[in-house]
Protein backbone atom coordinates (compact mmCIF):
# COMPACT_ATOMS: atom_id res chain seq x y z
CA UNK A 1 0.00 0.00 0.00
CA UNK A 2 1.41 3.37 -0.94
CA UNK A 3 0.29 5.93 1.66
CA UNK A 4 0.45 9.58 0.06
CA UNK A 5 -0.17 13.56 0.80
CA UNK A 6 -2.69 15.03 -1.25
CA UNK A 7 -1.69 16.88 -4.75
CA UNK A 8 -1.26 20.10 -3.03
CA UNK A 9 1.35 18.58 -0.69
CA UNK A 10 5.01 20.69 -0.99
CA UNK A 11 6.84 17.08 0.20
CA UNK A 12 4.39 14.87 -2.27
CA UNK A 13 5.23 17.25 -4.50
CA UNK A 14 9.61 17.08 -3.74
CA UNK A 15 8.71 13.50 -3.70
CA UNK A 16 7.64 13.65 -7.55
CA UNK A 17 10.43 15.95 -8.72
CA UNK A 18 13.22 14.91 -7.17
CA UNK A 19 12.32 11.07 -6.73
CA UNK A 20 9.61 10.22 -9.72
CA UNK A 21 11.77 12.90 -12.32
CA UNK A 22 8.45 14.39 -12.60
CA UNK A 23 6.31 11.25 -13.23
CA UNK A 24 2.82 11.00 -11.25
CA UNK A 25 1.92 8.10 -8.84
CA UNK A 26 -0.55 5.42 -9.81
CA UNK A 27 -4.66 7.12 -9.12
CA UNK A 28 -5.54 6.96 -5.78
CA UNK A 29 -7.60 3.52 -5.70
CA UNK A 30 -8.86 3.48 -1.52
CA UNK A 31 -10.94 6.67 -0.01
CA UNK A 32 -9.51 4.83 3.76
CA UNK A 33 -6.55 3.19 2.82
CA UNK A 34 -8.28 -0.35 3.57
CA UNK A 35 -7.38 -2.74 0.46
CA UNK A 36 -10.83 -3.83 0.81
CA UNK A 37 -11.87 -0.47 -1.33
CA UNK A 38 -10.64 -2.15 -4.47
CA UNK A 39 -9.15 -5.42 -3.89
CA UNK A 40 -7.75 -5.73 -7.18
CA UNK A 41 -6.21 -2.32 -7.42
CA UNK A 42 -2.28 -2.38 -7.21
CA UNK A 43 -1.32 -0.88 -6.10
CA UNK A 44 -3.40 0.03 -3.27
CA UNK A 45 -2.98 4.16 -3.28
CA UNK A 46 -4.55 6.38 -0.33
CA UNK A 47 -3.94 10.15 0.01
CA UNK A 48 -4.57 11.67 3.54
CA UNK A 49 -4.75 15.37 4.67
CA UNK A 50 -1.76 15.46 6.70
CA UNK A 51 1.79 14.06 7.76
CA UNK A 52 1.22 12.49 10.91
CA UNK A 53 -1.68 10.86 8.97
CA UNK A 54 0.74 9.49 5.99
CA UNK A 55 2.82 8.18 9.67
CA UNK A 56 0.34 6.59 11.67
CA UNK A 57 -1.33 5.11 8.77
CA UNK A 58 1.75 3.40 7.20
CA UNK A 59 3.00 2.38 10.75
CA UNK A 60 -0.15 0.45 11.46
CA UNK A 61 -0.29 -1.35 7.58
CA UNK A 62 1.95 -4.09 7.61
CA UNK A 63 3.77 -3.46 4.26
CA UNK A 64 2.93 0.08 3.73
CA UNK A 65 4.87 2.88 2.25
CA UNK A 66 4.56 6.19 3.00
CA UNK A 67 6.72 9.03 2.90
CA UNK A 68 7.65 12.66 4.96
CA UNK A 69 10.12 15.32 5.36
CA UNK A 70 13.38 13.34 7.33
CA UNK A 71 12.63 16.10 10.66
CA UNK A 72 9.41 14.34 10.94
CA UNK A 73 10.29 10.87 11.49
CA UNK A 74 13.84 11.54 13.16
CA UNK A 75 12.55 10.22 16.87
CA UNK A 76 9.97 7.77 15.66
CA UNK A 77 10.72 4.25 16.56
CA UNK A 78 9.98 1.48 13.92
CA UNK A 79 10.67 4.21 11.01
CA UNK A 80 13.34 2.75 8.50
CA UNK A 81 14.52 5.51 6.11
CA UNK A 82 15.49 4.43 2.70
CA UNK A 83 18.15 5.34 0.33
CA UNK A 84 17.12 5.78 -3.50
CA UNK A 85 19.60 5.11 -6.05
CA UNK A 86 22.33 5.58 -3.09
CA UNK A 87 20.92 9.00 -1.88
CA UNK A 88 20.21 8.88 2.03
CA UNK A 89 17.50 11.12 3.13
Amino acid sequence: MLVSRGAASDTRGVLRRRLLNGAFEPPASSRDCSPEDHPKARPVRCELHSTEQVIATAARTPGALGHSEPRTTSALEGVHKLSLDGQCP
